[in-house]
């Protein structure tokens, strides 16, 4: 009996060690794939920490994210870091916000513009704000936008100053010679005759809105990637909300008097609607060449427009022998007009030629 029970003892004594052996060290799991067995407890967590410890340090050695680079095609000339630097705030605009800026000056400029054909001609009226808003947007791409800008360029742009003061001298003459043919005329001509520098100061006004206008487009395409068209179309929403109630409050005849005009005068809606088309894709070109290049070079080709405007004036009138449709070669002032284009013209090829 002794025997079987020391027996006994040691068998349950061995099991239990047996028990205790397998709570301490547990069988090792293999891999399904490799016969050696996979680390478990604390070399586990170990290797874990390594390798957090491994990543953090790469994360550290990466460089800080920086502005993600814009896919604009602009004009890069003259632009430095500091350029960017200076027009950071463009940033801190509101979204919604950034299409008012530029509708509004764009309001600004068109009120500003036909009031000025009332005391100004026509081809004379644009080859003073197209040569004028050059200026100004050169003064303000160098002072806001930072823009680098060489001296053979500013010789280029003080061309077309010259050109200015030559176009301004025939506008004196072609006034006199009006005064002189025309003993008669209607309220506007009067009024032109009254006030000879009013159209002057409409026209300045004009073009300091109009190149607002264009460095706001320049900055929100450029440097906001806001998109052309969006822009272009919110432009025109704000005009039509701010223009709507200026139309009402000064217009010379009521909306229901308009209205009767048009179904009296078939040709007034077409004259409406062909308008509203050119503007519409005078827009679209503009703020594309906008986008796609810079407000100074947009500003510069937008002499060669003058051109046109001169040769249809001079078409129109000797095609239709109305002295009320468009303008007649008068001597001398026309010669000087010519003059100051042609300078005009030379100023914008020093301008390319040597920037």
């Amino acid at each position: 009996v002794s025997t079987s029970t020391s027996e006994s003892t040691e068998s349950e004594s061995g099991s239990s060690d047996g028990e205790n052996s397998s709570q301490i060290h547990p069988t090792p799991t293999f891999h399904h794939s490799q016969s050696v067995p996979i680390a478990t407890g604390s070399s586990t967590q170990q290797e874990q920490q390594e390798e957090q410890q491994q990543q953090l340090k790469h994360s550290q050695s990466l460089p800080l994210p920086k502005r993600p680079v814009l896919s604009r095609s602009g004009s890069q000339t003259g632009l430095t870091q500091e350029s960017i630097d200076a027009v950071a705030w463009v940033h801190s605009i509101p979204w919604l916000c950034k299409p008012l800026i530029p509708g509004l000056f764009n309001l600004a400029n068109a009120c500003l513009k036909w009031a000025s054909f009332v005391y100004v001609a026509a081809s004379i009226a644009e080859m003073l704000s197209v040569g004028l808003e050059l200026i100004l947007s050169v003064l303000v791409a160098r002072g806001v936008r930072k823009r680098q800008i060489s001296s053979m360029r500013w010789a280029g742009v003080l061309l077309v100053v010259a050109g200015l003061v030559i176009v301004q001298i025939a506008a004196a003459m072609y006034s006199t010679s009006n005064n002189g043919n025309n003993d008669t005329g209607t309220e506007d001509d009067n009024e032109a005759d009254v006030y000879p520098w009013v159209g002057s100061f409409l026209i300045v006004g004009q073009c300091v809105t109009a190149a607002g206008q264009d460095m706001a487009e320049e900055l929100f395409l450029q440097e906001s990637e806001f998109p052309a068209m969006l822009l272009l179309g919110m432009e025109g929403v704000v005009g039509l909300v701010f223009g709507i109630p200026l139309y009402l409050i000064y217009a010379p005849e009521t909306p229901t008097e308009t209205m009767e005009n048009f179904r009296q005068s078939s040709w007034k809606v077409d004259y409406v609607v062909n308008l509203t088309v050119i503007f519409t894709a005078t827009g679209i070109f503009n703020i594309l060449a906008t986008g796609a290049t810079s407000s100074m070079t947009r500003n510069m080709w937008k002499n060669c427009r003058t051109l046109m405007v001169w040769m249809t004036g001079l078409i129109i009138f000797y095609s239709t022998g109305d002295d009320d449709l468009g303008e007649a070669w008068i001597i001398p002032g026309s010669f000087f007009v010519l003059g100051g284009f042609l300078v005009m013209i030379f100023g914008i090829f020093v301008y390319y030629k040597t920037g």
